[in-house]
């Protein structure tokens, strides 16, 4: 099975409660988050009451709050989420209760349309691959652009909107490949084939240059899943950069910051898609964003990808159920996951 790269922290309580906090870290260094949990971050937790999780938030920011961005607020995103993790199990509610919302499901899309392995995945494989997912019950779908040539790329999508058909939800991302004028050109052609959202069509810090592509287009510019804090967001909201945000709960600074940044959006009616949350596809219920898509009423969709390990949750009508076990449904850590454990 492939390996999968995730950080595990474990929060256990003098009331017998562990909450427990997932997050994925693919290329960064599982062992610096560690780190930055057991040198800046525990002498704040030990002895603290988890149910005050607003003045820890703002104790762990206090001790990170120079670096602005980067791996230290994917352990704060870490921490952050044990905590609720806590807060639900200490209340016995699962987490999008504790919050208020109350959709049993919320709407998905399928994540996929890689170029495989050394861009080998033929066009007609591709569309095979997205048509599948529209049989499993999704109504949206996403897939890569970028990395061939832009007449190459709008091909390969012509392909897949022509194999799903008119009424499926068709979204193009980026990955932040493309310089201003080229993320225009590929815009123009695609909007022909109906994008739902063309997403990270600029360089994550070109903040002008991804105003400049949204004016320019008519199909929506999604971005934000490269960003942290609602500072970064508002940059975003307010150079008129992004249609749509994209926070990603296990990035931005856990669900505490996350709540802050649909709240931001929400007074500026702009809709959320958030990023993958590092937990869908594990063999657990821990999918926070679909419990934060129950609560945000803006929220469009969230992100699925494949599984690695275990079968797809049922899909109907495009949704995906809001897990009903107390806090994010985490009874214990899978085995063979090495976790941080703070005591």
């Amino acid at each position: 099975m492939e390996k999968l790269n995730y950080v595990l922290v474990q929060i256990p309580t003098n009331e017998g409660i562990t909450g427990i906090g997932c997050i994925p870290v693919q290329h960064l260094n599982p062992w610096t988050i560690a780190e930055i949990i057991e040198r800046n971050f525990k002498k704040f937790l030990v002895g603290a009451d988890p149910l005050e999780s607003e003045r820890i938030w703002y104790q762990l920011y206090g001790e990170i709050h120079r670096d602005r961005k980067g791996i230290a607020f994917r352990a704060l995103s870490a921490v952050d989420i044990a905590i609720w993790d806590i807060k639900g199990k200490a209340l016995k509610l699962p987490l999008y209760r504790l919050l208020g919302g109350s959709r049993a499901q919320v709407p998905c899309y399928a994540s996929g349309g890689y170029y495989g392995l050394n861009y080998g995945k033929t066009t007609k494989e591709l569309a095979e691959e997205m048509t599948s997912f529209v049989e499993k019950g999704f109504n949206a779908i996403k897939m890569k652009v970028g990395s061939l040539t832009i007449d190459e790329d709008v091909r390969r999508v012509k392909a897949v909107r022509e194999s799903i058909g008119d009424s499926i939800n068709l979204i193009v991302d980026a990955n932040n490949a493309y310089a201003v004028g080229q993320a225009i050109k590929i815009g123009r052609k695609l909007e022909k084939y109906d994008v739902y959202w063309f997403e990270e069509p600029v360089w994550v810090d070109d903040v002008r240059g991804c105003a400049d592509v949204a004016k320019a287009l008519d199909v929506p510019i999604a971005a934000g899943q490269n960003e942290y804090t609602r500072y970064g967001f508002r940059d975003l909201i307010e150079n008129r950069a992004v249609d749509i945000v994209q926070p990603d709960v296990t990035v931005i600074g856990g669900i505490s910051e996350w709540l802050k940044v649909a709240g931001m959006a929400s007074a500026f009616n702009i809709p959320i898609a958030p990023h993958w949350d590092g937990s869908i596809g594990m063999p657990w219920d821990q999918e926070v964003h679909t419990h934060l898509a129950a609560v945000v009423p803006s929220v469009l969709r969230v992100e699925f990808f494949r599984p690695k390990v275990g079968d797809y949750p049922s899909i109907v009508d495009g949704c995906i159920p809001v897990p009903e076990k107390v806090g994010l449904g985490v009874e214990q850590p899978i085995r063979g996951m090495e976790g941080f454990r703070i005591e």
